[in-house]
């Protein structure tokens, strides 16, 4: 007796919301979607949750840009951007770089000014002589050699170039 007293739009709303709540309750929950693989020497594993209307990415589609990152930035592919760059001793060349490498590089310039050189990117040449690189090498380099090694490791010896993409 008291809904005829009561103004019809509080009516209607008493009378939606219980409808809006099954009808809510109904909606498909969000899925949770997990792959994982192999790249740069370890192992990898995406875990996303999936939205309704929401395209997931493909394993596939993972797989080619850790592939394409690590051709750029993989200091362990003879072939890639960075092994390319390492291996030249022509510090007036230009090579080609693509938008990982650019990115990786920035960043890298970025930590370095952050920590005041504390983090270098450029110490390869240091870290290959003392074994640690992609080849192996025994014993502990001499002092000498080391006076030699470190002109090489200037970060700030490195410039990018945004057109064409490239870095020497």
């Amino acid at each position: 007796r008291m809904y005829p007293l009561m103004p019809f739009k509080v009516r209607l709303i008493l009378l939606l919301f219980p409808t809006l709540l099954v009808l809510g309750a109904c909606k498909t929950p969000a899925q949770i979607r997990e792959f994982h693989g192999n790249t740069m020497g370890t192992t990898y594993r995406v875990t996303y949750v999936l939205p309704a209307g929401v395209n997931p990415p493909s394993q596939k589609s993972v797989e080619v840009l850790l592939a394409a990152v690590n051709q750029s930035v993989s200091t362990y592919i003879p072939s890639s951007g960075i092994s390319q760059i390492n291996n030249s001793s022509d510090t007036q060349a230009w090579h080609p770089v693509d938008g990982h490498f650019k990115a990786v590089f920035q960043r890298s310039q970025t930590i370095h000014e952050q920590t005041h050189g504390a983090f270098n990117p450029a110490v390869g040449s240091l870290v290959n002589r003392w074994g640690f690189g992609p080849t192996r090498r025994e014993g502990i380099p001499n002092d000498e050699t080391i006076r030699k090694l470190l002109p090489t490791v200037s970060l700030e010896a490195f410039v990018l170039r945004e057109s064409p993409l490239a870095v020497r």
